[in-house]
């Protein structure tokens, strides 16, 4: 673990963006019940804040002994401004499709009564054996969407 710190530290990536999140030791059973040997493990989360970098810093984690890897899991830098804009867009739509249902029911709309956010859905990684990165992968940044789903209740007269 320490080479594989040492590597991404070299390839780049910041000591405030290694966060080692899970270190565990238990029994390998080999299916006959007893435990003939013992297994840790130790997961280190990274942050690549540079996604040009990011094969780079997956062959180097993979040179350093690394033997899986979970990643990456693409995200916005700025995702929470962007679901706060879609909050408010999916606010003014359900209004507009409301005033357009009342105007067609010919009935009024009152002030908005209850507002339901539906848990936002998001985007996985991939993983991977490390011993199937025979080079860097290329790392295709792709298009995300930001989405809001919201319940509005409104009273009607």
């Amino acid at each position: 673990m320490r080479e594989l710190i040492e590597a991404l530290k070299a390839a780049g990536i910041a000591e405030r963006d290694i966060q080692t999140r899970d270190v565990s030791v238990g029994s390998d059973y080999y299916g006959t019940g007893r435990s003939n040997d013992f297994v840790a493990s130790n997961t280190v989360s990274v942050l690549i804040r540079d996604l040009d970098r990011a094969g780079a810093v997956l062959d180097a984690a993979t040179r350093a002994g690394t033997n899986n890897v979970n990643g990456p899991s693409l995200t916005r830098s700025n995702r929470e401004g962007l679901e706060a804009k879609a909050l408010e867009d999916a606010v003014a739509n359900a209004r507009k499709r409301a005033e357009t249902l009342a105007e067609a029911a010919g009935v009024e709309l009152g002030a908005v009564t209850a507002i339901t956010e539906s848990a936002p859905t998001h985007e996985g990684g991939w993983a991977m054996r490390a011993a199937d990165v025979a080079s860097s992968p290329p790392i295709e940044k792709g298009a995300q969407e930001i989405q809001a789903t919201v319940t509005v209740t409104f009273p009607i007269d």
